[in-house]
């Protein structure tokens, strides 16, 4: 952003310093008395030293603004801030009656604004604003015109019409290119307004698509979050199987697609066999390891379509998808074979475990799900009746066990 801001208005000075050394201009050419205040000798020597001493001082603070020496040069600003009291001093002095002691300070004033341009070259070089030359070359013409008013004083210069027009000529000049630098200034200033307008609007559309790429990632967390949420409410926690609510909901769908398309669906009911004894003798900790095993080995076995679920305690359940009531009691007792015949070695020493099942298939196309875990429970209960370890088999259809 720029550090020149268009608050300071320093076209206001620049116009108070042009209207005032136009006025001193015809007051030094004689142009003024001539045409203007012809009647009056005071008022023409009245207007010579007041009307340099405000253009001097207006020029000054012209500077001081241009070029915000205040904030970027606090040294130079205490002696542009002098000029400016010489300057006035100039006036008022003259205004009291001592005209000698005017001159002298107007004098002095003019001198030492011959270091104007050095301030502009430091803000041009230094600071890079382009408009600043326009400053340097108005002052050193200033310098120029000071150093021929100089070599005529001290007689280096004849006193000609020639050395007295090319001073005066200078200094109009000089205001003329004070008017570009501040034109320019102007332009530059546009040119940072519209340069800091595309960078917001740059930073506005990186901002938004930052935004939208944070909605974005957000919601897909929140999404995942909310699936994850999901799972865990159907999961259960100890075997990493479906609980239930997931085997019921699962089901459902299932049984409705089975209804639809015509493929058989046969259900798996089973729990382990003496399991409160397994707690007892072993602790709750060995009846744990003993479900997760049982879990596992379900899950290894049945396919990633079937539906595998822990509906209880010691108690699971299997849809089988596109599976008929024969081959489900095959899968089932292929289970049972695996359950039984192998035992664990765990920190709580050996444990053999068997387990109980009942099957069931979907029979006409009224059957629920409510019906297929109702005769399955009946096969079960019979399977536990005879010993257990065993599979039993009950058909919805025929409404009999076996």
């Amino acid at each position: 952003m720029s550090i020149y801001q268009p608050s300071s208005r320093p076209s206001i000075w620049y116009l108070a310093y042009l209207t005032t050394a136009v006025i001193g201009f015809l007051a030094n050419t004689g142009a003024g008395h001539q045409f203007f205040w012809n009647e009056s000798a005071y008022l023409t020597d009245s207007v010579h030293f007041i009307g340099n001493a405000l253009a001097f001082g207006f020029a000054v603070q012209f500077s001081r603004v241009f070029l915000k020496t205040e904030m970027l040069m606090p040294r130079a600003d205490y002696l542009l801030k002098l000029l400016m009291i010489m300057s006035a001093t100039g006036g008022i002095s003259f205004i009291l009656g001592y005209r000698d002691f005017s001159a002298q300070i107007l004098m002095l004033t003019v001198l030492s604004l011959s270091i104007m341009p050095l301030f502009g070259l430091w803000v041009w070089k230094v600071l890079e604003r382009t408009e600043a030359r326009w400053y340097v070359a108005a002052w050193s013409v200033w310098s120029v015109a000071v150093v021929i008013l100089l070599c005529r004083i001290i007689g280096l210069i004849e006193m000609n019409d020639y050395a007295i027009w090319a001073a005066r000529m200078g200094l109009l000049l000089e205001s003329v290119l004070l008017g570009m630098a501040l034109v320019d200034q102007v332009n530059e200033l546009r040119k940072d307004k519209f340069t800091a307008e595309e960078k917001l609007i740059e930073y506005l559309g990186e901002s938004n698509a930052v935004l939208e790429q944070r909605v974005a990632l957000r919601t897909q967390e929140l999404e995942q979050a909310r699936e994850a949420a999901e799972a865990m409410a159907e999961t259960d926690a100890l075997t990493g199987v479906g609980n239930r609510r997931h085997f019921i909901n699962r089901g459902e769908e299932m049984i409705k697609q089975a209804r639809r398309v015509g493929y058989p669906l046969s259900l798996l009911m089973f729990d382990i066999d003496h399991f409160k004894k397994i707690n007892d003798s072993k602790g709750h900790a060995a009846g744990d390891v003993v479900i997760k095993e049982v879990a596992q080995i379900s899950k290894d076995r049945i396919r990633t379509t079937d539906i595998l679920g822990r509906i209880g305690g010691e108690e699971f359940a299997v849809i089988l998808v596109g599976t008929g009531l024969e081959e489900a009691s095959d899968i089932a007792n292929s289970l049972r074979k695996q359950f039984a015949e192998g035992c664990l070695d765990t920190s709580f020493g050996e444990i053999c475990f068997s387990a109980s099942f009942g099957v069931t298939s979907m029979g006409s196309q009224d059957t629920t799900l409510d019906e297929l875990l109702e005769h399955a429970d009946d096969a079960l209960y019979l399977a536990k009746a005879k010993g257990r370890n065993c599979v039993e088999v009950s058909s919805v259809d025929d409404l009999s066990k076996e």
